[in-house]
């Protein structure tokens, strides 16, 4: 499944989803938003920190 079909599927689920769990799932997906959120600036601050040894393992 690509990228853009599950995107439309969750779209779609979304759709379906009755309005008595809308927060409820609401709160899961801005939970993961952050979660992700997070290991993007982990990972940066790892780069930067880590930068000349980054460099000698590409060489």
């Amino acid at each position: 499944m690509t990228i853009i079909e599950k995107k439309k599927r969750i779209k779609n689920l979304i759709d379906n989803i009755p309005e008595d769990n809308l927060d409820e799932i609401f709160s899961i997906i801005q939970e993961l938003t952050s979660k992700d959120e997070k290991r993007k600036s982990i990972l940066l601050n790892l780069l930067k920190e880590e930068k000349t040894l980054f460099k000698k393992l590409a060489q």
